[in-house]
């Protein structure tokens, strides 16, 4: 028993090494789909969709100097962008593509067939060392690091990551690693591995899905389908793999679209169909198209909405899937503001002409919870004399509702920039920065809308503290009316934020809730259990964080104590009795428990490796911690790995 345990362990050692000594080498290996196929069309029509955002496109004037700056639905960024400890952020951003690199990826020639066999044993091999004893062997060498948990091994370098809506499958993106380093290479192909969290093996065999890809994978409501956008530079062509999660397999071939994509789709409430927006430029003339796909049939629904121009920010579905809104610049660039274009989804129609907004969008469009009414943001002039409006349409026949709000400033920050509804839709909310050339600081603004009628609600509120750099604006119930405002504090002396002010907002009448809480630290808000509080994931210079927790009532219940390590992520499920907060701490990733209402620490475990992503159960029961822990002994063969962490070994 011995001599084959021991025969079991080299073989899968030297298979592992080698396999990943050749994988490495370079990123165009192999494609990524089975098969492909054009565009088909079909004579059913599209139904109603669900609702969904997605990341900012450029405009077409910089289509041939870089591919949009795209957001993760979670904490996630590619294995050659900064690390967390260097971002000191909770969401993680990929980095620019630039002209050259995709210039230099159309040129270099095309990956062997499909078919290419080292991808797929390569492939093959994942299975083997997560289902089986060899897992065991492989902890010997490449020690899990945290007491209870699991570690699932990767192939290929991390690029996104999602659970299933009930949390019984979790989907790794994953892509070849970059032979050069900091110099970022879009890739020829992406890895999808799918694991069963209940068991804590991989379903079937990883799939290679051809091209770069755009967003994180995309599941169905009931969890059997997903689907992965990609694009490929070499073809101007963006594919739209459709895979059943019952054995993770690709359904029929996936389907071929001209141009590049905005976005990752978006699906209808039933998941029947999804739409996709793409953007193609030609001699600096650019053509948009958003095209409906039968996710039955794997094939596309008649024909495309097409738009003379190039698709910028979101596609946004309203909430009963019956509109579609895509804010595109018209040809030519240099002359012309921005537009919305309103889609009727029951057969992929304009609901009226595209409407022109007065200046340049900052921020996507932005669709009210009960669906009817969509609102965009929009700018004139520079940072020492703008004007922000908002621009309110009636989305059952596509028309502006009465004039826009017209009001001094600018949405500089883009985590401003967009407006947030409230009181179930009845309100929009808009902050703005008054420059003020003579001081040179900036005051920011709050001012309340009736969603209604286009009016100022109460009178527009000047935040305290600090305003020269604007943190964060949340929203935690769009049915409720509370609205939380995070700005930090400058310390002059130091030019670092060690302080942040929260500030709470009734948004029903448009006044400040109790006096605004002074808390430690700097950073993001993220939702509270209950959706009427939040917290503040706050970090300092000296590495440290700390989690606050801000009520509706406007008091904070509690602080935690400073945690060590800068602060990547918090994660909070629905109704959780605890939160955790982990933080970066040199190579390694520590997570901590806190009580949900007071934020008392109850517990701590160390995580091996830099934190790519995190993710938790929707019971809160497993935290998915996607890292770069593993041993020297697999750096070449496994470097990437997924540790679960049993939540109730933290207290």
């Amino acid at each position: 028993m011995k001599r084959q345990r021991r025969r079991l362990w080299l073989a899968a050692g030297a298979v592992s090494v080698g396999l990943g000594a050749a994988v490495t080498s370079g990123t165009a290996l192999a494609h990524a789909d089975t098969n492909e196929s054009s565009s088909a069309s079909g004579s059913a029509k599209p139904r109603a969709a669900s609702a969904a955002t997605h990341p900012r496109a450029t405009r077409h004037q910089q289509l041939e100097q870089a591919v949009g700056v795209r957001r993760a639905a979670t904490v996630s960024r590619p294995a050659n962008a900064p690390s967390p400890v260097e971002r000191r952020a909770s969401v993680g951003r990929a980095p620019l593509v630039p002209a050259a690199a995709r210039q230099l990826a159309a040129a270099v020639p095309a990956p062997p067939p499909p078919g290419a066999l080292l991808p797929r044993l390569f492939n093959a091999l994942v299975p083997l060392i997560n289902n089986t004893p060899i897992r065991d062997l492989l902890n010997v060498f490449d020690p899990v690091g945290t007491p209870g948990a699991t570690v699932i091994r990767l192939v290929g370098a991390p690029s996104g990551a999602v659970l299933s809506p009930n949390g019984k499958l979790l989907f790794e993106l994953t892509v070849p690693p970059n032979p050069l380093g900091p110099f970022y290479i879009p890739p020829a192909y992406s890895t999808l591995t799918e694991i069963n969290t209940a068991t804590n093996t991989v379903v079937g065999v990883p799939i290679n899905i051809r091209g770069v890809p755009i967003g994180t994978p995309v599941v169905s409501a009931d969890g059997t389908r997903v689907y992965q956008t990609s694009s490929v530079a070499a073809t101007n062509s963006t594919y739209v793999t459709v895979i059943d999660t019952a054995h993770n397999t690709v359904v029929g071939k996936p389907v071929r679209l001209d141009g590049w994509a905005t976005g990752a789709v978006v699906l209808s409430s039933d998941g029947r169909y999804a739409f996709l927006a793409t953007n193609t430029s030609v001699g600096g003339v650019s053509t948009a198209k958003v095209t409906a796909i039968d996710t039955d049939t794997v094939a596309t629904v008649g024909a495309p909405v097409t738009l003379d121009g190039f698709i910028l920010g979101s596609t946004v579905l309203n909430a009963d899937a019956s509109r579609l809104c895509v804010i595109f610049q018209p040809n030519p660039s240099s002359t012309s503001a921005d537009e919305l274009a309103v889609i009727d989804t029951a057969d992929m129609s304009l609901v009226s002409p595209t409407i022109a907004m007065d200046g340049y969008t900052k921020g996507s469009v932005v669709v009210s919870p009960d669906g009817t009414r969509a609102a965009v943001t929009t700018i004139t002039g520079d940072i020492s004399s703008s004007t922000v409006a908002v621009t309110l349409v009636d989305l059952a026949d596509g028309v502006v509702i009465e004039t826009p709000t017209i009001y001094e400033g600018g949405p500089y920050s883009a985590e401003a920039a967009p407006v947030v509804f409230s009181d179930g839709g009845a309100r929009i909310n808009q902050v703005t920065q008054i420059y003020d050339p003579d001081s040179k600081s900036a005051s920011t603004v709050l001012t309340v809308i009736d969603s209604s009628t286009g009016d100022i609600v109460g009178t527009p509120i000047t935040v305290p503290a600090n305003n020269t750099r604007l943190g964060t604006v949340l929203v935690p119930d769009p049915m409720g009316s509370h609205l939380f405002i995070a700005s930090p504090i400058e310390n002059k002396s130091t030019s670092t934020y060690d302080s942040t002010v929260i500030t709470v907002v009734d948004t029903t009448d448009g006044t400040v809730v109790g006096t605004p809480v002074t808390v430690g630290g700097y950073g993001a808000m993220v939702s509270g259990p209950d959706a009427d509080s939040v917290y503040l994931s706050a970090g300092t210079v000296a590495d440290q964080s700390q989690v606050s927790v801000i009520n509706g009532d406007g008091s904070a219940t509690g602080s935690s104590r400073w945690l060590t390590g800068a602060p990547t992520v918090l994660l909070v499920t629905h109704g959780g009795s605890r939160v955790y907060q982990l933080t970066a701490v040199g190579s390694h990733a520590e997570v901590t428990a806190l009580t949900a209402a007071t934020a008392i620490s109850t517990g701590a475990q160390r995580v091996n490796g830099t934190v790519y992503s995190a993710l938790i159960a929707p019971d809160g029961t497993r935290i998915y911690d996607t890292n770069n822990g593993s041993s020297p002994l697999l750096s070449l063969s496994f470097p990437y790995r997924v540790t679960v962490v049993n939540t109730s070994v933290l207290g």
